[in-house]
C-alpha cells in the first residue's frame, strides 16, 4: 500500500529510548506513513522492541542487518526501500511531536515545496532549549536557498524531503561519522527550487548529560575530526559557484560552532594527534575568513581565550582562568563521578586542587594561594551539567559581580528532580531577592572572583553575603547529592529566626505542605497546643465558654487584626489543633502538617453550655 510520508529510523542499541522514539511515531496525528525500522546489528534488547512495534502494526517494517554499518548506510538502505511521496529522517533516542508529520506535510502539498524546513528541539536531561537557527528558519514561509541560517541548520531531522528529488540526482548519505547531514543536505539544496518554513516544533533532539555516556578519560570516537573536516570540503565543492560571502559563512561556521565548539571546548579528550590536526585546520580556516567573523568567534568564546591561539592542554593548565577546590566532604564514592562531569565542562581551562587528609583550613589556603581569577569550592557531592563553568564564567563577565550561584536540582533515576525548597530563590521574583540568600547557601554551586573574595576576608556564607554583590542564574545547573531536607536544615550561618522570618511567603509543594510549613518541620515541631482563630478582637460567646474550658496550652488571635497577622503566620504552622470561627473561607485552604488539625467551629460548636465544655474536653483528648 502506497504511504504518503517513509520515515526513515537507523538503530543501533538504542534500547533504553527506543520505545518512546516508536511510540511517538505510532502517535503522530497523522496516519498515512510507514516506518522503516533498519538496525544494524544491535545487541541489546532493541531487536526484541522492533519486533513488538511491527507485530502490533502494519506500518512499521523490519530492515534489519546483521552488522554494525552506521548511520549513513543504515539510511541508504531505508531510502532504498522507501515506497513513500516524502522522507522523514528520525534516529532511534529522539521524538516527533504530535502533529509533527501533519504539520510538515500541509505545508509542503499546500506550497508544492521541494523541502520543508521545521524548528528542533535540544531535549537534554536537565533542560530544553529551542535550537536557535531552526527557529530563524521555521518562522519563515519561503525560505531563500542562499538563506545562511541553512549552514547552521545541517541536520536532515527537522526536515521533509521530496523522494522524487533524491531518486532522480542519486543523493546519498556519505560513510562519514560525523556532518554526513550536511553533505546531504548541500547535495540535496542543488536540486530545490522552493523552500518553506514550519512555524512548529517538529523534532526533539535528545542530548543525555555527557559523563553518562563517557569517563573522564574517553577520548572523541577515532576519525571523527578527519571526517568532519572532508565533510567540509565536500559542502564547498558542492557550493563553488556561490557567492564569495556565502563560501566564507561555510568557513565560518566550520570553525564555531564545529571545530570549536565540538572539539575544542572538549580539549581534555582530545588526543595530540587531534589537537595537531585540529590547530592546523583552524589556522587553515581562519585565512578563509574576514578579521570581523574571527573578532566575533573570539568574542563568543572568550573563556576560550582564542587570541592566544590554540593551545595545548599544558598550556590550557598553565593559563587557567578558575581554581576548582575539591574539599574532604566529597565523598570518596562519588568522587568520580565528579570528576568525570568536571571533566566533560565545555569550558576547559580550569585546575584542580584537592584537600589531602588532615589538611585544616583548606578552603583558606586554596583562596589565598589561588592565581586564577576565579575560584569555586565543592563542599558536597554534586555534579554539573556540561555548560555550567561556562555560563557562570559568562555571567560574571556580563554582569560584573563578585560572585553568582547557580541552580541545584536532584537526580533520580536519570531524571532531573527540582527541589521546591530551591524554587523559591531561583524564581523570577528570587533572582535578586536579598531576603531569599539564606536559601541558597552551598559553595558548590557558586563561582567567586578571586580577588573579591579574599577582600571580603571571610569563608563564611552570611558575611560573603552582606559583603559581595552577586547574582543567581537559573540555567548554570549543578546536580546535587543532598536531600531537600538536607539542604534545609545545613544554613549554618544564618540564625533561626532569620530562617524562618525569610520564608514569609507560601509556595504549595507535592506533599500539599508549603515550604514554611517544611522549614518549621525541621526547625520546630508541632507543639500541643490550640489556636483558636476568631473573627473580633474576642472570641464569641460559645466560643468564649469553649476556649476556657481547654486545659492543653491555648492561644488566641483575631484574624481581622492586622497586629496579629505576623503571629497567625507561626501559630498556623506550629499548633495541632487550629479552631477557627465564623463560616469565612479565610482558612480552607490553609495547608497542614502531618499531626496538625483545622478545626471549623461553626460546624461543631453547641448550643449550650454543657456541649461546649465537652467538646473542650475532646480537644484536649486530640492534644
Amino acid at each position: 500500500m502506497k504511504s504518503e510520508i517513509s520515515v526513515i529510523v537507523p538503530i543501533y542499541n538504542n534500547q533504553n529510548t527506543l520505545d518512546e522514539t516508536l511510540r511517538s511515531l505510532q502517535e503522530q496525528s497523522f496516519r498515512d506513513f510507514e516506518v522503516l525500522l533498519v538496525d544494524n546489528g544491535s545487541e541489546d534488547e532493541s531487536r526484541q522492541i522492533i519486533k513488538e512495534y511491527c507485530a502490533a502494526d502494519e506500518r512499521f517494517k523490519d530492515i534489519g542487518v546483521d552488522d554494525n554499518i552506521g548511520v549513513s548506510a543504515a539510511r541508504n538502505i531505508g531510502l532504498e526501500k522507501a515506497i513513500g511521496k516524502y522522507i522523514k529522517f528520525l534516529d532511534g533516542d529522539d521524538i516527533l511531536p504530535y502533529d509533527s508529520l501533519k504539520s510538515m506535510f500541509k505545508i509542503m502539498e499546500k506550497n508544492k515545496a521541494d523541502l520543508v524546513v521545521g524548528k528542533m528541539l535540544r531535549r537534554g536531561t536537565l533542560q530544553k532549549s529551542e535550537i536557535k537557527n531552526t527557529k530563524f528558519l521555521g518562522n519563515k514561509k519561503i525560505i531563500d536557498k542562499n538563506n545562511i541560517d541553512l549552514i547552521y541548520s545541517f541536520s536532515v531531522c527537522n526536515k521533509l524531503f521530496k523522494k522524487e528529488i533524491i531518486k532522480n540526482n542519486n543523493i546519498k548519505f556519505t560513510d562519514l561519522t560525523h556532518a554526513e547531514d550536511g553533505v546531504f543536505l548541500f547535495s540535496y539544496l542543488k536540486h530545490c527550487e522552493k523552500i518553506c518554513g514550519c512555524d512548529q516544533i517538529v523534532y526533539e533532539y535528545y542530548k543525555p548529560l555527557p559523563f553518562l555516556a563517557y569517563s573522564a578519560t574517553t577520548g572523541i570516537k577515532e576519525g571523527m575530526l578527519n571526517d568532519l573536516i572532508s565533510a567540509f570540503e565536500t559542502i564547498i565543492k558542492i557550493c563553488k559557484d556561490k557567492p564569495e560571502d556565502y563560501i566564507r559563512e561555510i568557513y565560518n561556521r566550520a570553525i564555531d560552532p564545529s571545530l570549536v565548539k565540538g572539539y575544542y571546548r572538549k580539549l581534555h579528550r582530545l588526543d595530540d594527534h587531534e589537537l595537531s590536526l585540529l590547530k592546523k585546520t583552524i589556522k587553515e580556516y581562519r585565512e578563509r575568513i574576514t578579521k570581523e567573523q574571527w573578532d566575533n568567534i573570539v568574542e563568543r568564546n572568550k573563556d576560550l581565550m582564542l587570541e592566544k591561539g590554540i593551545m595545548s592542554k599544558k598550556e590550557a593548565e598553565e593559563n587557567s582562568l578558575i581554581t576548582v577546590a575539591v574539599t574532604k566532604k566529597v565523598s570518596e564514592k562519588h568522587r568520580d563521578k565528579f570528576m568525570q562531569s568536571l571533566y566533560c565542562q565545555d569550558s576547559p581551562f580550569f585546575r584542580v586542587i584537592e584537600e589531602k587528609e588532615n589538611e585544616p583550613d583548606f578552603m583558606k589556603k586554596a583562596l589565598d594561594n589561588s592565581t586564577t581569577p576565579y575560584i569555586t569550592f565543592i563542599d558536597h557531592d554534586i555534579m554539573y551539567n556540561d555548560n555550567t563553568l561556562r555560563i557562570m564564567h559568562k555571567t560574571l563577565l556580563k554582569e560584573g559581580c563578585d560572585f553568582v550561584s547557580g541552580k541545584m536540582c536532584g537526580f533520580h533515576e536519570g531524571k532531573k528532580r527540582d527541589f521546591p525548597y530551591l524554587t523559591i530563590a531561583f524564581d523570577a521574583k528570587g533572582l535578586k531577592n536579598k531576603k531569599r540568600d539564606i536559601l541558597d547557601w552551598t559553595f558548590s554551586n557558586k563561582l567567586f572572583v578571586t580577588e573579591a573574595l579574599k577582600k571580603c576576608g571571610t569563608l563564611d556564607m552570611g558575611r560573603i553575603y552582606k559583603s559581595l554583590s552577586h547574582v543567581r542564574k537559573r540555567n548554570a545547573i549543578i546536580i546535587t547529592m543532598l536531600t531537600e531536607k538536607q539542604l534545609m536544615v545545613g544554613l549554618q550561618s544564618f540564625s533561626l529566626k532569620e530562617r524562618i522570618e525569610a520564608l514569609t511567603f507560601y509556595e504549595q509543594n507535592r506533599d500539599k505542605e508549603t515550604i514554611r510549613a517544611r522549614i518549621y518541620e525541621n526547625f520546630k515541631g508541632v507543639e500541643k497546643r490550640v489556636l483558636l482563630l476568631c473573627d473580633e478582637e474576642e472570641p464569641g460567646a460559645r466560643s468564649k465558654i469553649l476556649f476556657d474550658n481547654i486545659k492543653s496550652d491555648k492561644i488566641c488571635l483575631c484574624k481581622n487584626m492586622p497586629e496579629h497577622k505576623k503571629q497567625i503566620s507561626k501559630e498556623t504552622k506550629i499548633c495541632r489543633i487550629i479552631l477557627s470561627e465564623g463560616h469565612d473561607n479565610s482558612c480552607s485552604n490553609m495547608p497542614l502538617r502531618e499531626g496538625q488539625r483545622l478545626i471549623a467551629m461553626a460546624d461543631v460548636i453547641g448550643e449550650n453550655e454543657e456541649e461546649n465544655i465537652r467538646f473542650a474536653e475532646l480537644v484536649d483528648d486530640m492534644i
